[in-house]
């Protein structure tokens, strides 16, 4: 394993930065000395402030033109905005609560026997529940919803995807990342699965090394649960089937901003269509 240690500029503290970036996997390293935010982190700032200049912030719609220096916390919140972070953590988190107010929203999946919508007392302090196979939210609530290595521990991905499309406003965006084959022909991989009361077991493919587990500071002691690793043709695929109108997948690689991994670290944004039909809450 070998360690690089570089300098740049972060787009989420707005500082210069510093950071020692690791070969063996340089997506989920490079920890910024001003933000903690880590390169696949930094890359999501990068599309969040995509999906901000297609509504309304001149100074994103400037980054993208002459990719200057606009951050995180400069952006403007644009009027009437609301948008919903699957999780209630982190610097990221942090900046937008603190930027949108009331039109913020964040959560955890505090357990399996929390109401929808409740108010718990965690180890990351008071946060929301919600279970993303059934949002307690309103269809057409929120402009923007947004995710970062979430939806591979969820156990019925494609059901919770179709909440995302519910609760999104017609013309909304959802940003989001997770571990993925970026074969346009690949299929799922399935690493753990729910029985019918509930209870994981784990994939029977003696190829795969299960059970995986990812660190997540609402289970700090074990992490949580991998259920599957994402194929691009099926995954892709089943998001037109929801209803998605497109997918853009944005591979970012920029020394100057610490985003620095091989082949670049991917983002995708999907939109729901301004014409999809107003579902009943």
């Amino acid at each position: 394993m070998v360690h690089n240690h570089s300098e740049f500029f972060d787009l989420c503290s707005c500082e210069k930065s510093e950071a020692d970036f690791s070969s063996e996997n340089m997506r989920e390293s490079g920890k910024s000395s001003t933000s903690a935010t880590i390169v696949r982190q930094r890359a999501f700032v990068v599309s969040i402030v995509h999906v901000l200049s297609r509504s309304g912030d001149h100074r994103a719609r400037d980054f993208e033109k002459r990719g200057s220096s606009v951050c995180l916390k400069d952006l403007q919140p644009p009027e009437n905005f609301t948008l919903y972070n699957t999780e209630a953590h982190g610097r990221i988190h942090d900046l937008l609560s603190s930027k949108f107010g009331a039109a913020y929203t964040a959560s955890e999946y505090v357990s399996p026997s929390a109401e929808p919508g409740s108010m718990h007392k965690t180890q990351i302090g008071m946060v929301r529940h919600e279970d993303l196979r059934a949002l307690s939210f309103p269809s057409n609530s929120f402009d923007l919803v947004m995710s970062a290595e979430v939806f591979e521990h969820i156990p019925e991905p494609y059901v919770a995807l179709a909440e995302v499309f519910r609760v999104l406003k017609p013309g909304g965006s959802y940003i989001w990342t997770v571990p993925m084959n970026t074969d346009p022909q690949s299929k799922d991989t399935q690493f753990s699965m729910l029985n019918a009361a509930g209870k994981r077991f784990d994939a029977a493919d003696p190829a795969i090394k299960s059970p995986q587990f990812h660190g997540d500071p609402m289970a700090p002691e074990g992490g949580i649960v991998v259920f599957q690793v994402f194929g691009a043709g099926e995954l892709l695929s089943k998001m037109c089937e929801i209803g998605f109108g497109f997918t853009h997948a944005y591979t970012v690689y920029n020394k100057k901003y610490g985003i620095v991994a091989p082949g670049g670290v991917m983002t995708m944004i999907a939109r729901k269509p301004n014409h999809t039909f107003m579902i009943a809450a």
